[in-house]
């Protein structure tokens, strides 16, 4: 038994170092392409880009949107909460269109006012392209860029596959695979914000060494 508990402390501490390892090995290279275009790392979630959850508002969420996309590698900008699609009462969208880069902004709020200046409650980030599962992070870059994450759960969406989220603070990194293919689907979505993904915290475990979800 006691054997048994050594060799079980032995590889939470083998994982942690791996892991530790490889966040600071993946701090100092380049991230991957289809990583770095997200700007994860700008500033600390659930900030991103300068865009802080409960402080910021729409139309200073928009300058950074600009700030940030607009005119660089051929991004091109488009406000999809008007005449380029639906109009949300709790929540603003823009996408952001490039050669290799498709990103669905959404700004949620507690209520429409002007599109202007209302705060913003959380951020959703989206892939839409057909082709994005050639660029789109994996769950190795987001393990390899964050690290372990806090918690992580995995649970069936109505007997079409399967959702896999990694808990950070301030950031939800939610994983989905249909029912007919492999593990994992690795097209992720991200949520920044308080438990902004709507996975209630009953629905996760501590992360552990044993996680049994495909991550390559």
């Amino acid at each position: 038994m006691a054997k048994l508990l050594g060799l079980s402390l032995g590889m939470c501490l083998l994982l942690t170092l791996l892991i530790g390892g490889a966040r600071v090995l993946g701090q100092q290279q380049a991230l991957p392409s289809g990583l770095a275009q997200f700007h994860l790392t700008d500033c600390r979630p659930p900030c991103w880009i300068g865009i802080i959850p409960g402080m910021t508002t729409i139309s200073a969420a928009k300058a950074r949107i600009i700030a940030t996309f607009g005119g660089r590698n051929g991004f091109q900008i488009k406000d999809s909460g008007f005449a380029d699609g639906p109009v949300y009462s709790n929540a603003v969208e823009n996408t952001i269109e490039g050669d290799n880069f498709s990103l669905l902004v959404r700004l949620n709020i507690a209520e429409l006012i002007d599109g202007q200046n209302e705060i913003i409650q959380s951020i959703g980030l989206f892939e839409s392209r057909p082709d994005r599962i050639r660029y789109a992070p994996t769950v190795r870059d987001i393990l390899s860029l964050f690290g372990a994450p806090q918690h992580f759960g995995e649970e069936e969406t109505l007997g079409l596959g399967r959702e896999v989220t990694l808990r950070y603070a301030g950031l939800d990194v939610v994983y989905f695979t249909r029912i007919d293919r492999s593990p994992l689907d690795e097209i992720p979505r991200f949520y920044l914000g308080n438990n902004a993904s709507q996975t209630t915290p009953s629905d996760l475990d501590p992360w552990t060494w044993f996680a049994t979800f495909n991550h390559g």
